[in-house]
This record gives structure tokens, sequence and C-alpha cells, in this order.
């Protein structure tokens, strides 16, 4: 493995070390993207972004009180994990698609993330992906920030569907994040980025990269899912306590897919060791779907 992580260090520091700036274990901020059609439930707290990174860098969003720029056309507020897990509320579970031309995320990684989700969440209506626009590229050099994330993630969450519908929105950019070799952000209980050319120049870099690249994307866009629907402690509540005390809303163990050092060179150490066996993808660990099971069944 020694080569291996030799190889990975590499590509990754040469973004993560040079950047002194960027904290380490920064606050997670709310966004300030509620629904303008439906007042947001009792207790609704949306969750904060979360990169997917190298260094488990954060990065605050210093605007938490402007309205958003464009309405939601989903007749609820999507901002509680009941929504995604149960089914009283909406029965059926759709990804919202949104993606630059040329970039999309492979079947299988689709298929991955609809059978894991499937397993716990009580959704007798399906759950389905629907590709809802082209995004017009900013160019492979393009640095996003977190701001220009919110604002692409306003105006292109359009797709209208029935008050019995949740959905995920999902954004595959070309492009760079502004903070180290980020693979994925997510926040807010809805919206969920992944920088697609960043993923398959990493793990492209590796050795058995047919069967990496494949492994690490529905790996790392099940994370980011996790997120969304709550994971860990962050929306969910935990049946044990499972939460990494230094590093925000990630589990403890690193056999779960939602394990800190899983956001960067982590994800693609760990499946290098797992590629010769049947199911070489990552995958939520019994806590998590303790968590999810108490949910879906209150």
């Amino acid at each position: 493995m020694k080569p291996l992580l030799v190889l990975l260090s590499s590509l990754f520091c040469l973004a993560a070390c040079s950047d002194d700036a960027a904290p380490s274990k920064g606050p997670r901020v709310p966004d300030a993207g509620a629904d303008t059609t439906t007042p947001p439930r009792d207790g609704d707290t949306p969750n904060t972004p979360d990169a997917t990174v190298a260094s488990d860098a954060r990065v605050p969003d210093p605007d938490v009180t402007r309205p958003p720029d464009s309405g939601d056309p989903t007749p609820r507020a999507l901002v509680l994990p009941d929504d995604y897990i149960r089914s009283e509320q909406a029965s059926h579970l759709v990804f919202e698609l949104d993606a630059v031309a040329g970039i999309a995320p492979r079947a299988a990684a689709k298929a991955y993330v609809v059978d894991r989700l499937g397993a716990v969440a009580d959704k007798p209506g399906g759950i389905t992906w629907t590709t809802d626009g082209t995004i017009p590229s900013r160019g492979a050099d393009h640095v996003w920030t977190f701001e220009e994330l919110k604002v692409l993630a306003r105006e292109t969450y359009d797709l209208a569907v029935p008050a019995t519908t949740a959905k995920i929105h999902v954004l595959y950019l070309d492009g760079s994040y502004e903070t180290n070799s980020v693979l994925g952000v997510a926040w807010s209980n809805r919206h969920l980025v992944i920088f697609s050319k960043v993923l398959e120049r990493a793990c492209s870099q590796v050795l058995l990269s047919a069967q990496m690249c494949p492994a690490a994307e529905s790996s790392v866009l099940l994370h980011e899912v996790g997120h969304v629907i709550g994971l860990v402690d962050a929306g969910v509540e935990m049946v044990t306590n499972h939460k990494d005390p230094d590093h925000g809303a990630h589990d403890s163990s690193d056999s779960c897919v939602m394990y800190w050092a899983y956001d960067g060179v982590g994800v693609l150490d760990v499946l290098a060791g797992r590629l010769t066996g049947a199911s070489p993808e990552l995958d939520f660990d019994a806590a998590c779907r303790a968590d999810l099971a108490a949910l879906r069944n209150r």
C-alpha cells in the first residue's frame, strides 16, 4: 500500500498543502435557501455545507439572511430528513439531476444509490432519477465558490414534482472547488454537488483505475446523499452515539461510508483494498442503518 499512499498524498497535496487560510474543521453554517412558497415547519433547521475534501475543510457561508434568488416549485419545504425516509408526506423520492454537457453520473452509481436508499427508506412509489437540465460549462479551470454554488442551485432547482414526491438536487460540474481537492459538497438537506473532473482525475491516477473510478463515484455520491438525508446526527437522531466528535457529521467507524477519512484520499485508499471483493463500494454501517430505521418506523 505504500506506493499507493505516496501517489495519492502527492496528488492531493498539490491543493491541500498550499491552502493555509482554509480551516481544517471550520463551522457548519446554515444556508438561506429556504422555500419561499411554503413556510418551514416548526423545528426546521437546514443542515450546512459539507465538503468532501482531503483535509475535511469547511467554507463558511457569510450570507445567511438573504432570501433565495428564485422560488422553489416544490409545494412543501424540504428541510427535514422525514421526507426522504418516511412515506407519510412523500411516497416517492426523485433525484433531480442538472449537469454540465458531457458530464453525468455513471448508471452504476445512480443504481447503487437507489439500491442503498431503497434498503433504508420507505418509498412505496419508488426512488428514481430525472435529468432535468444542462448547465453551461465554466471551463475545467474554473474554481467554484460556495456562493456560486448556492446561486446555481437556486437557479436550477426547478423540477416540478407532486406534493407526494420528495426530491434531492444533484449537480455534476466541471472545474473544482475553492478549498483543497474537493470531491463533493452537500448543504441544506436538499442540494449536493459532485466535481466530476476532480474525482475522475484523482481515481485515474491509481492502479486498477477501471474498477476504482466507478467504486469511488458510487461511494462519494452516497456519502453526500448521506449528508443530505441527515447523517450523522445532522437531522437524523442517533440510536447510539456513533458520531465522530472531531469531524462534524461523520461516523466514528471506518466501516461506514460516512467516515470522515473517506472525504478525500482516504476513500481511494480504502477502496484499493476492496477492489478484489464482490462489492468494493462503501455503504452505511449498522449504526447509520439503525438511525434511519428508527426514523422510518417512528
